[in-house]
Order: C-alpha cells, then structure tokens, then sequence
C-alpha cells in the first residue's frame, strides 16, 4: 500500500498530529517508482498480524454484519464486542461461526452485558464501568474499553476499531490496509491512526446542507442502485465531506487549540473518527470515556495531558510524545442512518469531552453551548464517564472471565 507523506504536522506540547494524507494506491509495487509511503506486502502482512481489529456491534443488521468481518484482512483476529439483545447475538455468533469456517479468520465474541463481567471487573480499577445491576454499562467506549483488554491478553501491538453499519465493505477493508501502513509510517511507541472519510455518502435531497455535489448522473445511479432503489423526483445520493456531529466538533475542538496557543488551526479532522487504531501502549496508558465520547475525549484527553497541562508544569505521561496520523480513505463511507434525537445525544457526548477538559476556558465554552442551542435543542454537554487501565492486569481479568463466562464464543485459535 502506499500513502502520501504529510504536507504539515503540528506540534501541540508532546502532541504531533498531521494534516490528511491520502491513499495513493492500495496495491503498490517497488517497480513502479512513484512518490509517498510505500509498504512492502511482507511488512504489512507482519503488521496486521500483531493488530487485532475489533467491531463494536449493537443491533445492527446481519447482513452489515456479516460483510463487515468478510472485509477485514485474514491476517488479523478479530474481536467482536456486542451490546445486542441476546437473541440477537446468537444469530450474530451463528454469523461469526460461518465466516470462520470459510475463511479461518480468528474471530472472537464476547457480550458487553455478560454477568461475567461482573465478578472479574468487581474490585479492579474499571469497577465503576458496571451498572446499577452490576452488569456492563451500554455504550460503544466501555465495548472499547473490554476489547482492549482482550487485546493485551492476545499480545497484540496495535488495536484497530471499524464500525458494523457500513454499506461498503471495501471502505473497512482500506481502513485495516490503512492502520498497517501508518503504524509503519509512525514507527513509534505512542501512536494513533485516524481515518477522514473522504465522503459520507446519504440518499437525500441532492443540495441539502447547501452542498453541491458535482456527482456525475451515472455515478449516482450506480451508488442507488446498490441499495435497490430507483430515482426519484429529486432523491439522490448525496457524498457529503463532513457528517454533520463531526463538522460541529471539529471547529469547537481547532476554535479551542486556537485559543490555548493564539495561533489559529484547522489541524484536526477527526474528531469523531470510529475508524480509529492505536497501539496498545498507548491504549493501556491513557484515560477513556464512555458512550459516544469515547473518539472525542481521546484527543481532549491526550492534548490536555500533554499540552495544556505541559504548559502548567504537569509532566506528560508519555514520555516519548504521542504522534498521531490522520489518513483520508479513497473509499466513501455509507453507513446506517441514525435519528435526530441520536445525533443530538451524540453531539451532545462529544462536546461534553471538550467541555470537562483542561481545553476549556470562557470562550471555548460560550462556542460549545452556542453549538448545542443551535443543532441540539439546548442540550447540555454531558460529562463523560472516564477510566483508567492503569494499576489493571488485563491478562488476569480475561483468563477469569474465560473461566467463568458461559456467553464466550471463540472461533480459530492465535498462530
């Protein structure tokens, strides 16, 4: 695979993040010359085998599902975290069990509300990830949270997270293809890869949000006709830049870099990225929110450890910096559409990650509430719940919940 260098990287204290670079090709060739970062197939089938790809599922649609683990490259096992009521997850197991048997694919299930969960998290550190009825709680960052754990059990060096409700297979499998080559690239202890979605594709009006698309009419039918439908009056596939929760979060979190160094950005891009990997030093060292914070809080997290907090004489964590590469996928990404009430509450999540950090200040924090009066109804941005890996042996919980877990399902086995 090859990627394109970096045109600007920004330094926020310890904290390094690039602008976008793109997928140049996905199949390259030391014969072919060219510019960019090239991967030799060797290495990146090296690569993919120390990373374990996880997909958080809750109820998505079988067949999503199914396609979605058909995607991910063999080389790595996969995890599959679900927060599916159980007779849903049976069916999603079944799921698992046939993609396994055609492909050999490693492939993990475990349930987020497992009673298990229970007992082996009682009295560690993430014991306030467990509910009123000691089960673990919904949301998509305390999934993340236990397929880390599993991760470090599985000796893997980096953690990559694709989403289940994608239409396009092809863009999971990019995103895989594009954590292997940047953890090459960034060849660092602290790392982290985040995927800018060159599109996001919707069946809608064609201007709607003002957007002109410039999509050619056989482009658009080709896209209908994936999902069976026919066009009509002025319904069309519209391939958005930015979805509409990211384009909020992502100037409130470069008006609040902005701020903190009186020198104007446009740096991040992925605020709300789920298509996200990092390595597993870093995920074991750093806090994590839970619900739909999670993607947010991980960058207020770090810059407000290691930039905001460097300025206030507090040592960063990670000594060694943390780099993050922000890649742009060739791939469109067309996933489930969610409500307005959902994407309020997530807005709201993600926000509410800037808001409760060292990031925030008088200014930062009249934007956030202007933003949620606005797209939100004059919600509050809600403070995230927050853990720590710290202090925890990963390797000790997963061996008891493996012995304890009547809900475990475990297809193949580690090389």
């Amino acid at each position: 695979m090859r990627i394109s260098r970096p045109l600007v990287i920004e330094h926020f204290g310890d904290i390094s993040i690039t602008s976008p670079v793109k997928t140049l090709s996905m199949a390259s060739s030391v014969k072919t010359g060219g510019e960019g970062y090239r991967v030799s197939m060797d290495e990146l089938i090296g690569i993919a085998e120390k990373t374990v790809i996880v997909v958080p599922v809750k109820d998505e649609d079988l067949f999503l599902f199914r396609n979605t683990l058909y995607a991910i490259p063999e080389w790595s096992p996969v995890i599959v975290v679900s927060a599916s009521p159980h007779n849903i997850f049976e069916k999603e197991v079944e799921v698992a069990k046939l993609v396994n048997e055609q492909t050999g694919k490693h492939i993990i299930l475990v349930h987020q509300r497992d009673p298990a969960w229970s007992t082996v998290l009682t009295n560690t550190r993430l014991s306030s990830m467990l509910d009123g009825n000691g089960l673990v709680r919904y949301g998509k960052g305390e999934g993340m949270l236990l397929s880390i754990l599993f991760s470090k059990w599985l000796g893997a060096e980096y953690i990559g997270f694709v989403d289940s409700d994608n239409y396009i297979p092809g863009s999971i499998h990019e995103y895989a293809m594009i954590y292997y080559t940047g953890f090459s690239y960034l060849n660092h202890k602290y790392s982290m890869v985040r995927i800018v979605w060159s599109h996001k594709g919707k069946l809608t009006g064609a201007y709607e949000y003002g957007e002109e698309t410039g999509i050619s009419d056989a482009f658009i039918k080709y896209f209908i006709s994936l999902f069976g439908k026919t066009i009509s009056g002025d319904k069309r596939v519209v391939l958005r830049r930015k979805g509409r929760v990211s384009q909020i979060v992502e100037e409130v979190l470069n008006y609040a870099l902005s701020v903190a160094r009186g020198i104007g950005t446009d740096i991040v891009k992925t605020p709300n990225s789920g298509e996200h990997a990092l390595s597993t030093e870093l995920a074991l060292n750093m806090e994590w929110a839970g619900g739909f914070s999670v993607e947010t809080y991980e960058l207020a997290f770090l810059l407000s450890e290691c930039f905001i907090g460097s300025r206030d004489g507090s040592p960063c964590g990670f000594k060694e910096g943390v780099k993050i590469l922000q890649v742009e996928s060739l791939n469109p990404h067309i996933h489930s559409e969610k409500g307005d009430e959902h994407l309020a509450g997530m807005l709201a999540e993600s926000l509410g990650a800037i808001y409760y950090s060292k990031l925030n200040n008088q200014l930062v924090s009249k934007r956030i509430r202007e933003a949620l009066k606005m797209y939100a109804d004059n919600a509050e941005p809600i403070k995230p719940r927050t853990y720590s890996l710290k202090g925890v042996n990963p390797v000790k919980i997963i061996e008891e919940y493996i012995a304890q877990s009547k809900l475990l399902h475990q297809f193949g086995s580690r090389a």
